[in-house]
């Protein structure tokens, strides 16, 4: 039998049984019922939804971004959202200093001129008492309404939207959220627009910055689990069963390290596979503890990486440091052929599903605020897993026998780059 057919190949039934959500999460109370949850694999999909959002939002659209390109495609999407401002929706785009440091500020202030809230979260300032140059937001938030969210991540720049031999230049993913999950997304973009904003133009309307812990929608209700037969409907009118999902922001007033925690309780309690795609991957000691583990019980643990044409060299060498011990564990390491993975995702015996803009990396553990989704739902589990799988034939296996006899110098490269590893 061919490889690529055994990758491709769907697994036993038994593997996609319902788990019960306490088996992935550790605190049933963050668990958000009734909500539709759709995972898009790359740009080709995300962007169209994107652009749907911005052209049907009636009342208010909010965004949070690392990066807004002032390409063309990010003129583009600015147009958009320039639009829905015109027709009287409000706008806030809340973008990362040091994200945009190369954006032309042209974009922003057209933006503004036709409407549009634009604010920049934590200014390049460095002559202020206690600024810091990690104090970044890396999240990439869009809502529409509270009723719509897409989180992943994606950027707003033309090269995830790009496609070269049927695969986009920066391979991505995100969720699309429709339910009351979306005011819990809300929540966290409201702290982080009231806490780095000194006057907003737009007023309050439409902001929750109640403490976390309080789970409210849109409507400042507070939300009961649903029973497991709810149905939720997409805003294409067809039904589905319902995903419970879990919101994990990082970042004031958030834990730091709350995603990477998460993951680590999934990972404990795996039972069948744990496959990760990652973009920038140094984990802390605690993953790296329960990736083994979970290999030595037979869990069957696979990791797709970046190849050596991802764009910070720097994390590519610290993450291959970590390569041996893992191979020893029999954990299997993929490294993308494409031009640039991008993604973060984390799929745990094909039911739990963590997508966002976290990657597993000390900037990501340590400095920025993040923002990722969980949801159990063995529906877009096996979604997860068969587009995974397919990532894989796109891939190149890292087999141990060859990784050690890898040359001296590649090794030092890498104890080294593994050494500054929190500053990367």
């Amino acid at each position: 039998m061919r490889i690529s057919s055994l990758l491709r190949s769907k697994p036993s039934e038994s593997v996609f049984k319902q788990q019960p959500p306490d088996r992935y999460v550790a605190n049933l109370q963050s668990l958000i019922g009734g909500n539709s949850v759709r995972l898009l694999h790359d740009g080709r999909e995300v962007f169209p939804e994107i652009r749907a959002l911005f052209s049907n939002a009636t009342t208010h659209i909010h965004i949070e971004m690392y990066f807004w390109n002032s390409d063309p495609f990010g003129w583009e999407m600015a147009d958009l959202l320039a639009a829905a401002a015109q027709r009287g929706v409000i706008v806030r785009l809340l973008v990362d200093a040091a994200g945009c440091v190369d954006t032309q500020i042209d974009i922003f202030d057209s933006l503004e001129k036709r409407g549009v809230h634009v604010k920049m979260f934590h200014p390049l300032a460095p002559w202020r008492p206690r600024w810091s140059w990690n104090n970044r937001t890396h999240r990439k938030i869009i809502m529409a309404d509270g009723k719509i969210a897409i989180i992943g991540g994606l950027n707003i720049s033309g090269e995830y939207a790009a496609v070269k031999d049927d695969v986009n230049l920066w391979r991505d993913c995100a969720f699309r959220i429709e339910g009351p999950a979306v005011g819990s997304i809300n929540q966290a973009f409201s702290h982080s627009w009231a806490s780095h904003t000194e006057n907003d133009t737009g007023g309050r309307r439409f902001l929750n910055t109640s403490p976390p812990g309080i789970r409210n929608g849109s409507d400042g209700k507070v939300r009961s689990l649903p029973s497991p037969d709810t149905v939720s409907s997409c805003a294409d009118g067809v039904e589905q069963p319902a995903a419970d999902v879990v919101v994990i922001p990082t970042g004031t007033p958030w834990p730091k390290n709350g995603i990477e925690r998460a993951v680590v309780f999934a990972i404990k309690h795996a039972k069948t596979s744990v496959y990760i795609a990652c973009a920038y991957f140094i984990p802390g000691a605690q993953l790296r503890r329960a990736l083994r583990k979970a290999a030595r019980r037979g869990v069957d643990v696979r990791l797709l990486l970046p190849s050596e044409s991802t764009d910070i060299k720097t994390v590519y060498y610290a993450s291959r440091h970590l390569y041996a011990r893992l191979l020893r564990s029999n954990i299997r390491i993929y490294e993308w052929c494409g031009d640039m993975l991008h993604a973060k995702m984390v799929i745990v015996d094909s039911t739990y599903v963590l997508v966002g803009s976290a990657n597993l990396d000390p900037r990501s553990r340590y400095h920025n605020y993040e923002l990722s989704v969980a949801t159990i739902n063995t529906k877009i589990g096996l979604a997860a897993h068969q587009r995974f799988m397919d990532d894989l034939t796109k891939s190149k296996e890292v087999k141990r026998e060859s990784w050690l006899k890898r040359g001296f110098g590649k090794q030092l490269l890498e104890r080294i780059a593994f050494l500054f590893r929190y500053w990367l």
